[in-house]
């Protein structure tokens, strides 16, 4: 079993019940969830939209490869009413699930890039990464979660949400 960590969002619909419904379908479905953060209140980031997310971050340990994984991810949000349209860019969704991290594996692949290319850029990722594990070494950064998060340049508001 493999530590990982995911990232939930969801701006369209039901957005709190969307991850609630995704965890538990991860923990019956994809793999153990052992770690859950607060959700959190974001604008969309990369695109316009009206809607704003709820993001969240999950901890798994996981017996799949992470390819496998990520297969599984991509079939629950079409499960939950993802559509991608090729070529659109960042749209609006009822649900992405992005893995951040899978152990300490650094992969560059065609389809999966670990860890999440991109991460490092986004408060609303490193907010709830810090709540799960805030001294969590980037393997290629070679920070921490709290490090990252300190240095963030990203200025969009992310705020946690009550329960």
């Amino acid at each position: 079993m493999q530590t990982a960590y995911l990232l939930l969002g969801s701006n369209l619909g039901d957005k709190k019940n969307n991850l609630l419904k995704a965890i538990d379908f991860i923990n019956g479905h994809v793999a153990p969830v052992t770690g859950v953060s607060s959700m959190y209140q974001t604008a969309p980031w990369g695109f316009s939209s009206e809607q704003d997310f709820l993001n969240q971050a999950l901890e798994i340990k996981a017996s799949v490869s992470p390819e496998e994984l990520l297969a599984r991810l991509l079939e629950m949000e079409l499960r939950f009413g993802r559509v991608r349209e090729p070529g659109a860019g960042y749209q609006a969704r009822t649900l992405d699930a992005d893995i951040l991290f899978y152990s300490d594996l650094v992969i560059s692949g065609e389809t999966l890039v670990l860890p999440h290319p991109r991460m490092h850029l986004r408060r609303f990722a490193l907010m709830p990464m810090c709540e799960l594990a805030p001294d969590l070494l980037h393997p290629v950064l070679n920070k921490s979660m709290a490090h990252l998060l300190a240095e963030c340049e990203d200025n969009l508001k992310c705020t946690i949400q009550p329960t």
